[in-house]
C-alpha cells in the first residue's frame, strides 16, 4: 500500500537551507555606520532571521504560490519583505503595482516564547514553547465582488483569495523548518476564530468553551457572516448581558507536550463547564437597525 504523502511536505524536503538563505551578490550593500547600531535598530537581512528575499521567492515558486495566483488571473506578482523590525516582520504580495489597491496578501509574523498554565497539564510544567505568532493575516481578491453566497465579513474590502489552507500549511512548514513548537493566531473577529477552529484551539479552555457555545446557539440559525457582524455591532447577548468579543490566542501544536495540553482532562472539564453555562442570543431587530446603518456608510 502506497503511503499518502502531503505534496507540500515532499517539496519541503527537496528545498535546501542554502536555497532559502541565498542572497544575490548585487543585493549586498555594506554600510560601515551600521556596525555601531544595535541589532534592534539595524534590523535583519533575513525574514524571521532565516529566509532571504530571494529564498522566499524561490520557495513561493516551488510551492506553487505564484502559479496559484496566475490561475486566479493575477500576473506580474511583486513580493515585498520588511525585516527592519526584528520582532515584527511583514511579507506582502501585490500584482502589477506595490500599493494598497493591488494588495493580494499581507502577513505579519513574530516569534514568542510561551509558558502555559501548569495547573491544567503536567506535560507543560517547567516547559517553555517557542511559537510563531500570526499578528495579522489578510488576503483579498480585488477582481471579485461580494454576493449572497460570499457576503462581506468584518474588515473585508474584497472577497478572500480562497488560499487560507495553503497559507496555513506553509506556515506550519515554516514552524517545522525553524524548529518551532507550534503556530499561534489571535482572531480579531468571531469568523476568524471559527474558520481557524478546524486546526486551532484556544489556549484558554474558557475561550474555547465560549466559541463552541456560540457555534451551538447561533450558527445553526444564522450564517457565519451574520453572527460575526452581530457580535462586532454589539447585537449578541451572553446570558442576557451584552457580549463583548474576547481577544485571545488560538494555537495549533507541533510539540508532543503541547498537543497533550489540549488533551488533558482538566482542560476539557473547564471547556465543557464553560460551554454549558453560557447561552447566546442574537437580537435581530437591533442587528437589522445597526447593519443597515453600516451598509449605508459604504
Amino acid at each position: 500500500m502506497t503511503e499518502n504523502i502531503n505534496p507540500l511536505k515532499k517539496i519541503y524536503h527537496e528545498i535546501s537551507s542554502q536555497k532559502l538563505q541565498y542572497i544575490n551578490a548585487k543585493d549586498i550593500v555594506f554600510d560601515f555606520d551600521e556596525l555601531f547600531i544595535t541589532p534592534e535598530k539595524r534590523g535583519s537581512t533575513f525574514f524571521l532571521d532565516y529566509y532571504s528575499p530571494d529564498g522566499i521567492e524561490y520557495a513561493f515558486n516551488k510551492y506553487g504560490i505564484f502559479e496559484t495566483l496566475n490561475k486566479k488571473g493575477f500576473n506580474n506578482i511583486k513580493l515585498e519583505v520588511q525585516t527592519k523590525d526584528i520582532y515584527r516582520q511583514r511579507l506582502a504580495l501585490y500584482f502589477d503595482n506595490i500599493d494598497i489597491e493591488h494588495l493580494l496578501c499581507e502577513i505579519i509574523l513574530r516569534r514568542k516564547v510561551i509558558n502555559l498554565n501548569e495547573n491544567l497539564s503536567s506535560f507543560t510544567k517547567n516547559k517553555s514553547f517557542d511559537m510563531l505568532v500570526i499578528e495579522w493575516l489578510y488576503s483579498q481578491n480585488p477582481k471579485e465582488t461580494f454576493s449572497p453566497e460570499r457576503p462581506r465579513l468584518p474588515e473585508q474590502k474584497y472577497p478572500g483569495l480562497k488560499t487560507g489552507k495553503l497559507i496555513l500549511d506553509l506556515l506550519l512548514i515554516t514552524c517545522e523548518r525553524l524548529g518551532l513548537n507550534g503556530l499561534i493566531n489571535i482572531p480579531s473577529h468571531f469568523h476568524n476564530a471559527q474558520i481557524y477552529s478546524v486546526r486551532f484551539s484556544y489556549i484558554s479552555p474558557e475561550c474555547e468553551g465560549k466559541r463552541k457555545a456560540i457555534e451551538r446557539d447561533l450558527l445553526e440559525k444564522y450564517s457565519l457572516a451574520t453572527v460575526s457582524w452581530a457580535i462586532m455591532l454589539g447585537c449578541v447577548y451572553e446570558n442576557n448581558e451584552p457580549f463583548n468579543w474576547f481577544i485571545s490566542e488560538q494555537a495549533t501544536p507541533l510539540d508532543k507536550n503541547l498537543k497533550k495540553y489540549f488533551e488533558e482532562q482538566k482542560y476539557k472539564n473547564i471547556l465543557e463547564e464553560t460551554f454549558h453555562k453560557n447561552k447566546y442570543f442574537l437580537n435581530e431587530e437591533l442587528f437589522k437597525e445597526k447593519k443597515l446603518f453600516i451598509d449605508n456608510l459604504k
